[in-house]
């Protein structure tokens, strides 16, 4: 894998955030035809062979860091510096109800049915 430069990184921290290439060119002040030059230098030089695998190598190759360059819409950045998901170390999810999201943790099944696989009450 050959590095990025900065102008392809910048592109795919863009790509990696859902924008198209028309929207990219706008933020930067280029053509749309000047994107692609740049999607497709940095789609050689991590080996991609599309948009999506090409983020998912610069994540990978530590070109572009989902943690502080990626935003999710609706979902507070974390402060820097922070690894674990919210809502504690295991990830769990919280519902708007307040209730967290235990599938997948020890014993979560049993607390969920009963003796004989019947739903708990």
């Amino acid at each position: 894998m050959k590095a990025l430069t900065a102008r392809q990184r910048q592109v795919m921290v863009l790509v990696a955030n859902g924008n198209t290439n028309a929207a990219i060119g706008s933020q930067l002040g280029i053509t749309r035809v000047t994107v692609d030059r740049h999607l497709a230098d940095a789609y050689s030089a991590l080996g991609a062979r599309d948009r999506a695998n090409a983020v998912g190598l610069a994540i990978r190759y530590g070109e572009i860091d989902a943690d502080s360059d990626i935003r999710v819409p609706g979902v507070p950045q974390a402060p820097e510096g922070r690894q674990e998901a919210p809502g504690g170390p295991q990830g769990a999810r919280e519902a708007a109800n307040g209730a967290r999201d235990v599938r997948g943790t020890p014993g979560a099944a049993e607390r969920r049915t009963g003796l004989r696989g019947e739903a708990a009450a």
